[in-house]
């Protein structure tokens, strides 16, 4: 199915009216806890502003920051054509200010479900037993190589 892939399926399960209850604990960059639970149709985290190619699904999203981008569509919230309008801005990232999509920003979360299932993780398929655990770290990972180790560097 190649590029079409993503919007094939989230169209296709959003249409389907696949739904989830979900209770989050969130933790925001000042270590703020909030609880969210609810009964959501889609949701995901990013660290970077796409996925797959040329959708721009979190579009304040900074990969060194600490925080990671959650993006979440309560159930019941927007009609088939709202979710139809939605999946269609997603590619230049108008979808942030569309009142049923909620975007925030956290360092880490929790996610508990009624019962164990699979989540994707960069296209790769893993299972969990009810419960997800995420956090992220600030410029804790060097992806570009150290500038004073660069050969030609000044030091």
């Amino acid at each position: 199915m190649g590029p079409s892939r993503y919007e094939n399926v989230a169209g296709f399960k959003l249409l389907c009216g696949y739904q989830q209850k979900v209770k989050m604990t969130l933790e925001d960059g000042e270590g703020k806890e909030t609880i969210n639970e609810d009964v959501y149709l889609t949701g995901f985290i990013n660290q970077t502003q796409h996925f797959g190619k040329g959708l721009r699904a979190a579009p304040s999203a900074k990969l060194d920051d600490g925080l990671f981008d959650l993006v979440a569509l309560k159930a019941g919230v927007a009609t088939r054509g709202d979710l139809i309008a939605i999946l269609q801005q997603t590619p230049v990232g108008s979808h942030q200010t569309n009142k049923e999509v909620t975007m925030e920003q956290y360092a880490k979360a929790k996610l508990e479900f009624e019962t164990p299932g699979v989540f994707n993780v960069d296209g790769e398929i893993v299972k969990h037993d009810g419960t997800i655990e995420v956090k992220c770290w600030k410029r804790h990972i060097n992806v570009l190589a150290d500038p004073d180790r660069i050969a030609g560097s000044c030091k």
